[in-house]
């Protein structure tokens, strides 16, 4: 196992739409042996890279689960300070990718806007994921299941070889098969868990809905994001407890994992 080449997670949001003093819209940043990837980025993403102490100039690729705005509002924002930020000029690729029905999306978004999103000292690859593909990306790669949301929100699977380690997140789904095979196994499953139990609603999962797939999973340890408020006003943690053996616990904002 090469154990030099990194693989780490950085919780740039965990929240949801709903503003809160605590968690961000959701977002992930990843190091992927030689990249920097940006796994869904909502409203603030930005701002959340830089107290990270990351350099979205450095990014080089960007995977969103759905479209939906609190997932995919900072995809305008990043376009344009790649583009008309003084002193810096990018040159280096960067590959965008989500769901199908992406591309007819980001079309939209830049007739929407006066100012340009085109790429012109750079070359911009918008593409859209498919499940019955491996997206190799050269030491990394990932693959997908589309999961049970309003919107169609795909889930990724993303595995470095040489490091035999493999995180999943899921963007926003609700109780479904697709998610035990997209997590089988997997060192991390990073999942949405919205609310308490009780409060559950269509699209979401709640923790005696998550804990019970991830245990037939076979997860190696699970972190809950995409909490709204009353995920934090009750204990979702000791709720998942009773149903998933593994360790558990509540993402926050700027946590960092490395999976070694």
């Amino acid at each position: 196992m090469n154990k030099e080449a990194p693989f780490e997670v950085i919780f740039l949001g965990t929240g949801t739409c709903v503003p809160s003093m605590t968690r961000g819209s959701p977002g992930l940043a990843l190091r992927v042996c030689d990249d920097l990837v940006l796994l869904d980025g909502g409203s603030g993403t930005l701002r959340s890279l830089l107290q990270a102490g990351l350099d979205y100039r450095d990014l080089t690729h960007v995977l969103y689960t759905h479209t939906h705005p609190d997932h995919a509002a900072d995809l305008v924002p990043l376009l344009t300070a790649m583009k008309y930020t003084p002193g810096f000029t990018r040159t280096e690729d960067l590959s965008i990718w989500g769901p199908p029905g992406f591309r007819e999306f980001f079309e939209k978004l830049s007739d929407a806007y006066p100012v340009s999103l085109g790429a012109e000292t750079y070359r911009l690859q918008v593409d859209e994921v498919r499940e019955s593909t491996i997206h190799d990306q050269d030491k990394w790669h990932f693959t997908v299941r589309f999961l049970r949301h309003p919107t169609l929100n795909a889930g990724y699977r993303i595995e470095v070889p040489a490091l035999e380690r493999t995180l999943v997140y899921t963007g926003d789904t609700e109780n479904c098969p697709e998610l035990v095979e997209l997590a089988r196994g997997a060192d991390l499953l990073i999942s949405e868990c919205s609310f308490p139990d009780g409060q559950g609603t269509k699209g979401h999962l709640t923790p005696s809905e998550l804990a019970p797939l991830a245990e037939e999973a076979g997860v190696k340890r699970l972190l809950l994001a995409h909490i709204y408020p009353a995920g934090d006003r009750e204990d979702i943690v000791t709720a998942c407890r009773k149903f998933y053996s593994g360790p558990v616990e509540k993402a926050e904002d700027f946590m960092r994992v490395a999976l070694r």
